[in-house]
């Protein structure tokens, strides 16, 4: 997802992380960024119509082809479930 739109990675001062080379290790990006979303997407994230209407794109699109792992959907509906209840 590092190249959607839709957010960006930041250092905790301020600074755009992009077009930065260097590698960072999981740990040291968790102490050390954070992400923005794109304000047009938070506002759909606040309202519960576009949400609802989001989690079935996201259904429909991504999980369609896990019906023979049960485990595999129970994780991605909660992945789901976790990023469309972000701005609730």
């Amino acid at each position: 997802m590092q190249n959607e739109p839709f957010w960006r990675l930041c250092l905790n001062n301020g600074q755009d992380l992009a077009g930065m080379k260097a590698r960072y290790s999981v740990r040291w990006l968790r102490e050390n960024t954070h992400a923005l979303l794109d304000p047009e997407l938070f506002g759909l994230m606040r309202d519960e119509s576009a949400r609802a209407q989001m989690r079935v794109l996201l259904i429909s699109t991504y999980l369609q082809d896990l019906h023979a792992d049960p485990d595999a959907v129970l994780s991605a509906l909660a992945l789901v479930g976790i990023l469309i209840n972000l701005a609730a």
